[in-house]
């Protein structure tokens, strides 16, 4: 049953058509004009149409045509919204409290700073970053991107992106992250292994972004920190990279070369033989001491019967190494007759001054530790003198170079330097070269000395001083 009628005026009539125009339209009005829309005649503005034809609510338009037939006979049609459908509950709408969305929900594209889809914050939530490509926006920063291709994570400005995996909520909230590097030069393409491997293998790389389970190259399954256990084989090292450090509780063998940084060693290295071998062999014994001594033996029959062929120490203070001796008469060597044990040489570039007391002051000096009674020693110095002004031919100011034993100046000899030039300055530039034949060992000492024999100042500078030991066959 419809309840239309074509026109809603009430016109003036007698008393019973009167009441029908108003009963009809009072129908028409409270059943939203229910029939067909072709029949409801004119609809005012926002006027509902309950059209029975096609079983939907609709609602004039606030503006343009009036009549309800979209092909009118006069007038214009009525443009109509549909609201939803008629016998369906809440008009087929999806409530506030929720429920199932049979259709296509269409959101606007949105922005990184304004999300399409949001639950409260508007930086926050699912934004169109292009075509096919859909972003999710977390407090103004692109987080994701999924498209066809790949789903991407993005970090900020200055940290590259991290995905973490929390532990189980009951046990706290620490996390895994696994987090890219902040710059990148070249794209990483990792792919994962088809299948888990064995107990005990590692997961490994072909070089090329390819994962698989394997066995280290090392094959070092007992090596902790930085000392290789007695688990490993001596084939397991074949392939290993840089270690920072080695420790070896055993023997190491090798027919190579090795090279690299420091080499700390508790006892010796074997050339040849070995330890216990009956054949001759070399090696160093390196005794941690005081004395700090490297020794190069020869073994013949064992170690019990080894001869020392040349030393080497260290006194801990200067940083250099002294040669202490060399077995053997140099007969292999053509030409050569003697054998340098130890080289030292101290300056002092700084200009220094004594005052007139007519006596000899130290201003450099060199000392030779531990010299043998078989060596002699070659002493070179340079230095430059010269004397306050007026210079005169009286005021000379005198420098020596001195040799003395163990310490002293008992019996020293001396070369010595007067600024006589008879220039204003007195300059004088000297050099001297000294041999010391002593034949007593201990340490031995070399002296610049300075000294103005009146008034005035001495001055000198450039002061150098080399001792050179050798052994004398």
């Amino acid at each position: 049953m419809s309840f239309q009628v074509v026109n809603k005026n009430i016109d003036n009539a007698s008393g019973q058509v009167v009441r029908l125009d108003i009963e009809n339209t009072l129908k028409t009005v409270a059943n939203n004009n229910f029939g067909p829309r072709n029949s409801a005649g004119t609809i005012l503005p926002c006027e509902f149409l309950a059209d029975d034809t096609t079983n939907k609510l609709l609602i004039r338009k606030s503006s343009g045509g009036d009549q309800a037939n979209p092909n009118p006979t006069s007038g214009t049609a009525a443009d109509f919204f549909e609201v939803g459908d008629l016998d369906t509950a809440n008009l087929g709408l999806l409530p506030k409290s929720g429920g199932t969305l049979t259709g296509v929900l269409q959101l606007s594209t949105g922005s990184i700073s304004a999300a399409a889809l949001n639950v409260g914050d508007s930086d926050t939530g699912l934004f169109k970053v292009s075509s096919n490509t859909l972003g999710i926006t977390a407090g103004n920063t692109k987080k994701i991107t999924v498209d066809a291709t790949a789903t991407q994570f993005f970090g900020n400005a200055t940290t590259g992106s991290k995905i973490r995996f929390l532990e189980a909520g009951n046990n706290g909230s620490s996390y895994v992250e696994l987090k890219a590097a902040d710059s990148i030069s070249n794209n990483l393409l990792l792919t994962l292994p088809t299948a888990d491997g064995t107990s005990g293998q590692a997961l490994l790389t072909n070089g090329s972004g390819t994962l698989s389970f394997g066995a280290p190259t090392v094959g070092a399954a007992n090596l902790t920190g930085n000392t290789l256990a007695s688990g490993v084989t001596a084939s397991s090292l074949t392939s290993v990279g840089t270690l920072t450090s080695l420790t070896s509780s055993g023997n190491i063998t090798t027919s190579g070369i090795i090279s690299g940084g420091n080499l700390l060693l508790s006892a010796e290295i074997y050339l040849g033989g070995g330890a216990s071998s009956a054949d001759d062999h070399k090696f160093f014994d390196a005794q941690i001491g005081t004395t700090k001594v490297f020794q190069v033996r020869s073994v013949s029959g064992g170690d019990a019967n080894h001869k020392v062929l040349a030393e080497f120490s260290h006194d801990g203070t200067d940083g250099k190494v002294t040669a202490d001796k060399f077995i053997g008469d140099g007969s292999a060597l053509t030409g050569i007759t003697s054998l340098v044990k130890q080289i030292k040489e101290v300056t002092a570039s700084s200009q220094q001054s004594v005052s007139a007391d007519n006596a000899f002051h130290d201003v450099l000096t060199l000392t030779l530790n531990n010299t043998s009674s078989t060596s002699r020693v070659l002493v070179m110095s340079t230095f430059r003198i010269h004397s306050s002004t007026p210079y005169q031919s009286s005021r000379f100011a005198r420098a020596k170079t001195t040799i003395g034993e163990n310490g002293t100046f008992a019996g020293n000899r001396t070369d010595e330097a007067l600024n006589n030039s008879g220039s204003n300055s007195g300059d004088a530039h000297h050099s001297t070269i000294l041999l010391d034949e002593n034949n007593t060992s201990g340490n031995r000492e070399y002296r610049i000395r300075l000294k103005k024999d009146t008034t005035g100042s001495a001055f000198i500078a450039n002061c150098r001083l080399i001792a050179i030991e050798f052994e004398v066959s």
